[in-house]
């Protein structure tokens, strides 16, 4: 998730045009989402508009995760996935017996 930058959401050096960018959220960029990338195709990334009350749990107390019912749920995208209702994580090192 790029968003909310004054000028660009990600800005390279003239050099850097091979650099690809894929499977992003971009939005509301001042300037533009991305800076010199030529010739590197963008069709995998997201540049809708959106707001942050739609798209993350609760990004006012700083939770950026990808709120459940948001169009960007479910993509890999962001600081994870707000968990679906009746759903758990179950802890890596846990010894889970079924």
């Amino acid at each position: 998730m790029i968003t909310g930058n004054a000028t660009y959401g990600v800005e390279l050096g003239t050099n850097n045009d091979e650099v690809w960018l894929l499977n992003n959220r971009f939005r509301n960029n001042g300037t533009a989402d991305y800076n010199s990338l030529l010739n590197v195709p963008f069709t995998s990334n997201y540049t809708a508009a959106g707001t942050d009350a739609d798209e993350f749990v609760d990004a006012l107390n700083g939770d950026y995760r990808i709120k459940l019912g948001s169009a960007y749920w479910g993509k890999g995208i962001g600081a994870g996935d707000e968990p679906s209702s009746g759903s758990f994580i179950l802890p890596s090192n846990s010894a889970w017996v079924a």
